[in-house]
């Protein structure tokens, strides 16, 4: 029996590349493999190659592709955003989404958790998204307030203000107030995790010395 050309059946879906190879008369045989460029179901390769010159009745093998190789997902909770990030590029998945929210238990900028779980097989190129930790949620305060002057104010000429916190830490200070400009009104708002002070208020005479005005203030939360 003469030989005829094998057909060339690479590219073409299973089902489609045996019923051209019987349709020329030949049988076949097959095999799968994964393929990173070579979508699932199609032929990957074939056995002899096309244009070859085969017998009919000749067996010609095919590769018919699984679509790419599955990969497992690591485990990067825990991990800074910058390490998980090599980490999961580095198994050949996508980090798509970063989102962040506060956390008592994780630290700052590392991973709380992962949309995929670790252990899971999942395709190549996978998308996954991760949520990083900003930290614990920080309460602020703010204070405000309307300075008068003393009742009896004819030797006062002006004032210096100062707002501590808790710990004697200044927080803001309003310099060189002229005694014209009482009441005087001061605000503070982004006062981190305090929720008390200090005012402290120095009162300029006209002779030249001062009198201390120390009082304990609370702060609201904003």
């Amino acid at each position: 029996m003469g030989e005829v050309s094998v057909p060339d059946v690479k590219g073409l879906d299973e089902t489609s590349a045996i019923n051209k190879l019987q349709d020329n008369g030949f049988k076949y045989s097959r095999d799968y493999a994964n393929s990173d460029t070579v979508a699932s179901g199609q032929v990957i390769s074939q056995t002899p190659d096309a244009g070859a010159k085969a017998k009919k009745g000749d067996s010609i093998s095919i590769v018919v592709s699984q679509g790419k190789a599955p990969v497992v997902v690591p485990n990067v909770v825990g991990k800074s955003e910058t390490d998980a990030r090599n980490e999961l590029s580095g198994a050949g998945l996508t980090v798509t989404s970063v989102t962040k929210e506060n956390s008592d238990t994780v630290a700052a900028g590392n991973v709380i958790s992962q949309s995929i779980a670790d252990g899971k097989y999942v395709d190549a190129g996978s998308n996954i998204s991760l949520v990083i930790s900003d930290g614990p949620k920080i309460t602020y305060y703010k204070f405000s307030a309307k300075i008068t002057a003393p009742a009896d104010n004819d030797s006062v000429v002006g004032a210096s203000i100062v707002l501590k916190d808790s710990n004697g830490a200044v927080l803001e200070q309003w310099n060189s107030i002229a005694i014209e400009s009482f009441p005087y009104s001061i605000q503070k708002t982004d006062i981190a995790e305090m929720s008390s002070g200090k005012l402290e208020i120095t009162w300029s005479l006209s002779d030249g010395t001062e009198q201390k005005q120390v009082q304990d203030v609370t702060f609201n939360k904003q």
